[in-house]
């Protein structure tokens, strides 16, 4: 939530308890990681554990061709270890 906070503070949006909850609500632990099929509109998964999901659903080739076109900007924000 600190980091939501803080994207709210730097765009100049209030940030509010409800929003808070709301936020809370859609990342929850205890959402599933995939959708589950006909829920392809579905907001509220497990934002930890989905954001590793395309390490199992992509060949390693697929990961390196995807780091190297985006590296130049995904450097700024994630540490290469994160890609393998």
């Amino acid at each position: 939530a600190v980091e939501f906070r803080k994207l709210y503070d730097k765009l100049g949006l209030r940030y509010t308890r409800k929003i808070e909850m709301i936020i809370e609500k859609s990342s929850s632990e205890k959402n599933p990681v995939e959708l589950a099929r006909g829920r392809q509109h579905s907001i509220q998964l497990n934002s930890e554990e989905t954001i590793k999901n395309w390490k199992s659903r992509l060949l390693p080739g697929e990961i390196e061709k995807i780091y190297q076109i985006t590296r130049p900007i995904v450097d700024r924000y994630y540490h290469p270890g994160d890609w393998e």
